[in-house]
């Protein structure tokens, strides 16, 4: 976990730098909050796997950082297959919709080195007396990161079962932190479901159209270009 302090200062000042000041309507309350994924390898160095963070805001708007910078209610950080990097981050602008965020974790795809990584989430709300970053914990094993890899992935067609079984945490390359704050409260079953299945299908037209091993490909081709 060496690499972690350094991240979360670095994170801090992304923070600092990310207030956004949106006209504020009557259905909004204080942002402030944010979500993060930090992952690293088996040696606690950073690893190169592919992850997605993926934000759903209250009014169904998903966000994620290969798709975009910003949202109606939040800031990405650059996508990791693109930057490099080994975390990604949401941070939410001052007001914000009331509602509920839902956050999702993917193991997307596999690195160069690494077809594994040890995933570890963290959540800052200062309105519910969260100031500095703390831990989301696997609800499985109620350990502070989770193993993701795709040697046990979701299968292609999502049940009522599988929808489960994702929340529960079962499959390798889901990950839907339990939290009761902001996250998921108060979310049903059928919205649970209905938002998860827009997310795969989000997701399926990343594998199928923006590949983040393509882009990295066609940036390496660019770059030997300008050479």
């Amino acid at each position: 976990q060496s690499g972690i302090a350094p991240w979360s200062e670095f994170i801090f000042d992304f923070i600092r730098a990310s207030g956004g000041n949106p006209d504020a309507g009557s259905n909004t309350m204080n942002g402030g909050f944010a979500f993060a994924a930090l992952w690293l390898d088996n040696l606690g160095a950073f690893s190169d796997a592919d992850v997605d963070i993926y934000v759903v805001e209250p009014d169904g708007t998903i966000g994620s950082c290969w798709m975009g910078s910003s949202t109606p209610n939040g800031y990405y950080s650059p996508d990791s297959a693109l930057s490099g990097d080994s975390y990604e981050m949401y941070a939410t602008k001052d007001q914000i919709d009331s509602g509920t965020y839902m956050y999702i974790v993917n193991y997307y795809d596999d690195g160069y080195w690494d077809n594994f990584a040890y995933v570890y989430l963290f959540y800052m709300d200062p309105a519910y007396g969260v100031h500095f970053w703390d831990y989301l914990y696997d609800a499985t094993t109620g350990s502070p990161f989770k193993k993701m890899h795709r040697y046990n992935p979701a299968p292609e067609y999502w049940s009522d079962y599988v929808i489960f079984m994702l929340l529960q945490g079962y499959y390798s390359d889901w990950w839907i932190p339990m939290v009761s704050q902001r996250a998921l409260s108060g979310m049903s079953f059928a919205k649970q479901k209905e938002t998860l299945l827009k997310i795969k299908s989000i997701s399926n037209q990343r594998r199928g159209k923006h590949g983040s091993r393509n882009m990295l490909n066609l940036y390496d081709a660019y770059i030997q270009k300008q050479r």
